[in-house]
C-alpha cells in the first residue's frame, strides 16, 4: 500500500515546459507574483516572466498568486484547479495526490471520508467497504467485525444480531444444528433433550403433552407405546376384560374378569362364570344352572326350571303342571285348558269342550259346565251370556246359541231366552238393548214406515220431549214450525197474524207495526194517541214517541214538532195553543207565553214588544182589570 503523500506548507511551483500553454495562468501569477511572494514568506520566484505548476496534491484556480491543498478526503494531480472526491471505500488525508484503500476488514468508509469508520454489533465487513452489512438471522457480531458467527447448537438469533439467545429445554424449545434463527418445540408425545439439543420421543409406557424437557410414566392400570414413530401425548386403559402387563394388554384367564383400567384380574364369585378376556362375570340365565364339572350353565331338563339361573342344579315341577327343557317356570294349562297327564302334546294341556270351561287352566278330568242360558265354545276360560240386545236360544245353529231381539223389543243385559216389548209410544231396532221415545218436536206414529216410528209435529203444534202420540196445538197468538218442542210468540213491535202461512221462506206469523202505532206485547199493534203527546213516525216499534214541552203530535208526519213563534204549549198534545193577550212567544218550542213591560205592547206578529208611541201608554203587565188592557197594540 502507498504511504500517503502530504503536501508541505511551502507551496511547490513548476516551470511549465511552455509558457505559451499557461499564458493566461501565468500573467496573473507573474502580476502578483511580489505580493505573493510576500505574503508566503517561505518561498520565492526567482523568474518573473511564467507561471509555476501547482504539485500533485494541490489546487488553484485561475489567477491565483498561490496553490491550495486539498481537503482531507479529496486529492489531485499536478497543475489541478479543482480537488476530486474520494470514493467510497477510500480515504486521504490533507493534500493528497491519490485516495488510498485503508479500510480494515470491519471498517468502511463514504464517498469522501477522511478517515474509516467502525462497524456496529450486528453488522460486519470486508477490507475497502463502503458500508456494513446487518448478519443474517442465525448469526452474530461484536462491534468492528469482518464476519458474522454462527450461533451454536441450543441458540438461535434474529438477524442484525449482537449475541444468541438459548432455547428454554424446560418450555420443549431445542435447536439441534448451529446458524438457527428459531428454536424447534416439542410437541405431544417427544421431550426436549439436553445432550442432543433436540425433540425426541418418550419412551413407551411413558407421556407428554408438549412443551417440556421430561415425560411423565402412565398411570397404574394404562400403558403407552410408540405408533409410527411417534410417542404417546397420553396414556390409555386396556379394554374390558384385560390389564396392563410390562406396558402391554393381556387378557384375563376364564373365570376371571377385569373392568376398564382394572390393575389386576378377579376371580369370578361362585355360580358364575366367564370367557378368557371378559369385563365380567356371568350368571347363568334363567332355565339354566351352574355344573360344576364342566364350569358353564346347562340347560334345565324338561318338566325340570329354574327361576333366576343361581345354583348348580334345577327343580320338579309341581303336579299338573310342565315345563320344556330350559325352562325358567312351570306351567299350569292356560285358562280354557285342563291338565292330561296321557296327552302327547308337549304341555299335557287339552281344550275344554263346547259350553264348559276352565278358568285357570287347573282342571285335572273335565272342566266345568256353563250354567243355563249362558255358553262356551271350545277351549273357553268362562261362559258367556249373550250381548245387550240378544237373547239365549239352544236351539239357535249359532255358535253362541244368541239371536237379536225383534223390532220394538229390548234386553238391557243379554240374559235369558226372551226379550221385553218396548212400553206404549216407544221404539226400537233389531237387537236394541233398549226402547227410544222421539225426541222433542215429535210424536209416536205406530203406523209410521219410518224406523223409529217418531213423526214432526205439524205447524203451530209442539211436543216438549217427543212423548205421546199426539202434538199440543199453540196457545193464542203464538206459533210455531214443523217438528217444534215450543211455540213462540211475536217480539215487541209485531203483532201476531193467524193469517200468515209457514213456509221455507216464511218461518213466523209476525208482522211490524205500521207507522203511527205500535206493540208492547207482540200480540197487537195499537194506535198512538195523537191527542195526548203520542206518535210513532217508525214501523215496527215497541212505544210511542211522547210530544214534551213546545212540541205538538204533527198527525201528517206522526212526528213531534215544535211550536211556531207566538204560541206554546205544555207537551201532551196535537196542537200549539195562541199566546193570551199582552203576551208573547219569542222563538219556537215555547212552553209558556211571556207578558210585555210597562210602556210596551205586543207586536201583530205577537213575537216581540214594542214601545207605545208618545201621547200613549200600556201597563198590560200589571194587575189591572182584562178591560183596561191592550190599551195600544202596533198595528
Amino acid at each position: 500500500m502507498k504511504s500517503l503523500q502530504m503536501a508541505t506548507s511551502t507551496t511547490k511551483l513548476t516551470k511549465p515546459n511552455s509558457f505559451d500553454s499557461h499564458n493566461s495562468f501565468c500573467s496573473c501569477f507573474i502580476k502578483n507574483a511580489p505580493r505573493f511572494a510576500r505574503r508566503s514568506g517561505k518561498s520565492s520566484i526567482t523568474d518573473r516572466s511564467s507561471c509555476d505548476i501547482c504539485s500533485a496534491g494541490t489546487r488553484s484556480g485561475s489567477g491565483a498568486g498561490s496553490c491550495t491543498n486539498c481537503e482531507a478526503g479529496k486529492y489531485s494531480g499536478a497543475q489541478a484547479d479543482a480537488c476530486i472526491t474520494c470514493a467510497a471505500g477510500t480515504v486521504s488525508g490533507e493534500g493528497a495526490s491519490e485516495c488510498l484503500s485503508s479500510c480494515l476488514a470491519g471498517q468502511y468508509s463514504g464517498a469522501g471520508a477522511s478517515t474509516c469508520a467502525n462497524c456496529a454489533a450486528g453488522a460486519f465487513s470486508l477490507a475497502g467497504a463502503s458500508s456494513c452489512t446487518n448478519c443474517a438471522a442465525g448469526k452474530y457480531s461484536g462491534a468492528q467485525a469482518g464476519t458474522c458467527t454462527a450461533c451454536a447448537i441450543g441458540k438461535i438469533s434474529g438477524g442484525a444480531a449482537t449475541s444468541c439467545s438459548t432455547c428454554v429445554l424446560s418450555n420443549g424449545l431445542v435447536s439441534s444444528s448451529t446458524g438457527n434463527s428459531v428454536c424447534s418445540y416439542c410437541g405431544p408425545g417427544t421431550k426436549a433433550d439436553g445432550a442432543s439439543n433436540s425433540c425426541v420421543n418418550c419412551d413407551a409406557g411413558m407421556f407428554s403433552l408438549g412443551g417440556s424437557d421430561g415425560c411423565e410414566d402412565c398411570a397404574g392400570g394404562k400403558m403407552s407405546s410408540i405408533v409410527d414413530g411417534v410417542g404417546a401425548s397420553s396414556c390409555a386403559g386396556c379394554d374390558p376384560g384385560s390389564i396392563v402387563t410390562n406396558n402391554e394388554c393381556v387378557a384375563c384367564i376364564a373365570n376371571t374378569y377385569a373392568s376398564i383400567g382394572a390393575l389386576s384380574c378377579t376371580d369370578c364369585a361362585d355360580n358364575s362364570y366367564s370367557a378368557a378376556g371378559s369385563a365380567s362375570c356371568y350368571s347363568c340365565i334363567p332355565g339354566q344352572a351352574y355344573s360344576l364339572e364342566s364350569s358353564e350353565c346347562t340347560a334345565c331338563e324338561v318338566n325340570t326350571y329354574n327361576e333366576d339361573g343361581e345354583g348348580t342344579s334345577c327343580a320338579a315341577c309341581n303336579f299338573f303342571s310342565y315345563s320344556n327343557a330350559a325352562s325358567s317356570s312351570c306351567y299350569s294349562c292356560l285358562p280354557g285348558h285342563r291338565y292330561d297327564s296321557s296327552s302327547n302334546a308337549a304341555n299335557k294341556c287339552v281344550a275344554c269342550a263346547a259350553n264348559t270351561f276352565s278358568s285357570d287352566g287347573e282342571k285335572t278330568s273335565s272342566c266345568d259346565t256353563c250354567a243355563a242360558h249362558s255358553y262356551a265354545v271350545t277351549g273357553s276360560s268362562s261362559c258367556y251370556s249373550c250381548i245387550s240386545g240378544q237373547r239365549y236360544d239352544s236351539s239357535s245353529d249359532a255358535a253362541n246359541k244368541c239371536v237379536d231381539c225383534e223390532v220394538d223389543e229390548y234386553n238391557v243385559n243379554g240374559n235369558g231366552a226372551s226379550c221385553t216389548d218396548c212400553p206404549a209410544h216407544s221404539y226400537s231396532v233389531v237387537g236394541s238393548s233398549s226402547c227410544y221415545s222421539c225426541i222433542p218436536g215429535q210424536r209416536y206414529d205406530s203406523s209410521s214406515d219410518a224406523t223409529n216410528k217418531c213423526v214432526d209435529c205439524e205447524v203451530d203444534e209442539y211436543n216438549v220431549n217427543g212423548n205421546g202420540a199426539s202434538c199440543t196445538d199453540c196457545p193464542a197468538n203464538s206459533y210455531s214450525v214443523a217438528g217444534s218442542s215450543s211455540c213462540y210468540t211475536c217480539a215487541p213491535g209485531f203483532e201476531y197474524d193467524a193469517s200468515m202461512t209457514i213456509s221455507t221462506v216464511q218461518s213466523q206469523k209476525c208482522a211490524h207495526c205500521p207507522i203511527s202505532k205500535y206493540s208492547a206485547t207482540g200480540v197487537s199493534c195499537e194506535i198512538c194517541a195523537a191527542s195526548s203527546g203520542y206518535v210513532q213516525h217508525v214501523a215496527g216499534s215497541a212505544s210511542c214517541n211522547y210530544c214534551s214541552l213546545g212540541q205538538f203530535a204533527d198527525l201528517s208526519t206522526n212526528t213531534c214538532v215544535n211550536c211556531p213563534a207566538s204560541k206554546y204549549s205544555t207537551g201532551g198534545g196535537s196542537s200549539c195553543t195562541d199566546c193570551e193577550s199582552g203576551k208573547i212567544s219569542a222563538s219556537a218550542a215555547q212552553s209558556t207565553c211571556a207578558f210585555c213591560d210597562a210602556g210596551q205592547v205586543p207586536n201583530s206578529l205577537i213575537t216581540a214588544c214594542v214601545s207605545c208611541p208618545a201621547g200613549k201608554m200600556s201597563n198590560i203587565g200589571g194587575e189591572r182589570p182584562e178591560t183596561t188592557r191592550n190599551i195600544y197594540r202596533e198595528p
